[in-house]
């Protein structure tokens, strides 16, 4: 009997190490890999994370624009008058700006704090009014321009040519006077032969006060001068 014939044993084949390492340890490599991806996208939610700073810009502290000023009341045109408050006011001796004539007192009921006296003769006078002026004109044949605003015009002296800008109230005493004013509030004439001419009156909408007495004096409203 023949005796059998051995089958020599298959070789193993030899593996690598490495495979093998990389084959035991590959999936957990592949875990840290997601998670570390993971984190970066995404972040540790117990991680401690920067304060996001709030950006607070102060702001000046900006005044308020100042309320505007109230308007000066206008000037009060005078009380009613008589031939004795004018008799009274003719009485009262000043002095003028050339150094001589008669002019009114502040404690009268028709005078101020603002008094301008313009006395002489045969005069050219320029003067600048305020609101609170009252401009006496004692004198004659003057010519007197009076400028801006002014609070009362009043003329004693004769055959005086007078022009105004502004003003709340005008008393003429005396004789043969022509005065032309551009606003005019209240008109008071007393003595005679005098012309007051007037543009407009002081308020918009209204008209002057009147009152004439005298003889032989005109009150009349004029066109607006050119210039």
């Amino acid at each position: 009997m023949a005796s059998p014939v051995p089958v020599p044993p298959r070789p193993t084949p030899e593996r690598p190490i490495g495979l093998l390492v990389a084959l035991a340890f590959g999936p957990i490599v592949a875990v840290f890999v997601v998670l570390f991806v993971y984190r970066g996208f995404v972040g540790d939610e117990d991680a401690p994370r920067p304060k996001k700073s709030v950006g607070i810009v102060a702001v000046p502290d900006v005044p308020e624009p100042p309320e505007p000023p109230e308007p000066p009341e206008p000037p009060e045109p005078f009380e009613d008058i008589d031939d004795d408050d004018i008799e009274e006011l003719a009485k009262v001796e000043g002095t003028g700006d050339d150094g001589s004539g008669k002019g009114f007192d502040a404690a009268l009921s028709l005078g101020g704090p603002q008094i301008m006296l313009i006395a002489g003769s045969g005069r050219s006078v320029k003067k600048l009014c305020t609101a609170e002026s009252k401009v006496t004109i004692t004198g004659d044949q003057n010519t007197v321009e009076l400028v801006g605003e002014c609070n009362a015009v009043i003329v004693f002296g004769d055959h005086n040519t007078i022009r105004s800008e502004k003003s709340a109230s005008l008393l003429v005493a005396g004789d043969h006077n022509h005065v032309r004013v551009a606003r005019i509030r209240q008109i008071v004439l007393r003595g005679s032969h005098g012309v007051v001419e007037y543009e407009a009156s002081y308020d918009e909408g209204g008209a002057p006060r009147i009152d004439k007495k005298g003889h032989t004096n005109s009150v009349r409203q004029v066109a607006a001068a050119d210039g």
